[in-house]
């Protein structure tokens, strides 16, 4: 049986950071790291994946056109923004 070449791609709206652009933004958010360290900013990280519920209906239908849907096994959907 022949092996299935697979085109690596992303989905519409969606893109891949290569090293110089992933290593400057390492950079720069090591840089802000560092900095509200020091302006005693406590760190926020969110969630790459929403409930759809949070998502839809706040930024007008063209915007939900953007939205990806991540069906889970149990029966709950989240969404996830377009970059």
């Amino acid at each position: 049986m022949a092996a299935v070449k697979i085109v690596p791609r992303v989905p519409k709206g969606m893109r891949d950071f290569c090293l110089p652009t992933c290593s400057n933004a390492t950079t720069f958010l090591m840089l802000c790291g560092l900095f509200s360290t020091c302006m005693v900013f406590e760190p926020l990280q969110t969630p790459i994946i929403e409930l759809k519920e949070t998502l839809y209906g706040k930024y007008g239908e063209d915007a939900e056109k953007l939205i990806y849907s991540a069906p889970h096994p149990g029966g709950n959907r989240g969404s996830c923004p377009a970059l």
